[in-house]
């Protein structure tokens, strides 16, 4: 019997699952962040231990990250109800003795903690990770481990959603992908072209400026939209999935 356990990272577009065995993440799997799927999110968790033939009784814990706290109950009643664990809920108390420079360290959300954590457990600070979801997040680590700052800017997906909805004609983009080429020929093309190289533009400039600011330091690309920029940034710290590893590391320490 493993003792396994389950991390969930409940962001605005998705909620990401890991399952952690003997210090690992064995797997993942996320289902999409919004009012219909938390409503059945029993019967969707149901299926996917089916599918994906789990075995509930090797399950003894797990950890709710959420920057979703409206969520947060049906998601902790439905990992209850379909892998029968009573999953811990993040709070501000989790990382009491993580350095936060900040104005209000109640506003610093969850997620950007857990990436920090990451960052400290396995030591890649000073850093610059960059972590592309609904919103792209810069989050800078010095050398002493603290959370020094942080940029938000518009996400790929946002940013495709807000010029889809300021104007007349032009479409929504339903499938992501990386584009081949500088120019797009047709609307979708320009779209998914615009997007993409102007992401590569922001990433290098503040990885730049952040180098120029405060010495050589690593730089760590995650986040569930990484995968279509890694190819360019061949000197980053590639990881999917810092975020549920850092919330496997505040598990482990509460």
């Amino acid at each position: 019997m493993n003792n396994s356990h389950l991390m969930v990272d409940v962001g605005n577009s998705t909620i990401n699952f890991g399952i952690f065995v003997d210090g690992k993440l064995a797997q993942s799997f996320n289902v999409k962040s919004d009012i219909d799927h938390v409503a059945k999110l029993s019967t969707i968790l149901g299926d996917i231990i089916k599918d994906k033939s789990l075995n509930i009784r090797d399950f003894v814990g797990g950890l709710i990250c959420s920057v979703v706290p409206s969520y947060n109950k049906n998601i902790h009643d439905a990992i209850l109800k379909t892998f029968k664990i009573d999953v811990q809920i993040m709070d501000h108390s989790y990382f009491d003795d993580l350095k936060i420079i900040a104005d209000n360290r109640k506003e610093v959300g969850f997620d950007l903690i857990a990436d920090v954590v990451f960052a400290n457990t396995f030591s890649h600070y000073p850093c610059l990770i960059i972590d592309l979801g609904t919103i792209t997040k810069y989050i800078l680590v010095d050398e002493c481990g603290t959370l020094s700052g942080v940029s938000f800017c518009p996400g790929v997906e946002v940013s495709f959603d807000s010029m889809r909805n300021a104007t007349a004609q032009l479409p929504s983009i339903d499938k992501i992908e990386r584009p081949n080429k500088l120019f797009g020929n047709n609307t979708n093309e320009a779209l998914i072209c615009g997007v993409f190289h102007s992401n590569i533009g922001a990433i290098k400039e503040f990885a730049n400026k952040a180098e120029s600011r405060y010495g050589k330091i690593k730089k760590i690309l995650t986040g569930g939209l990484s995968k279509y920029f890694a190819d360019e940034f061949k000197d980053f710290i590639f990881d999917e999935n810092v975020t549920l590893k850092g919330i496997y590391e505040i598990y482990k320490k509460n």
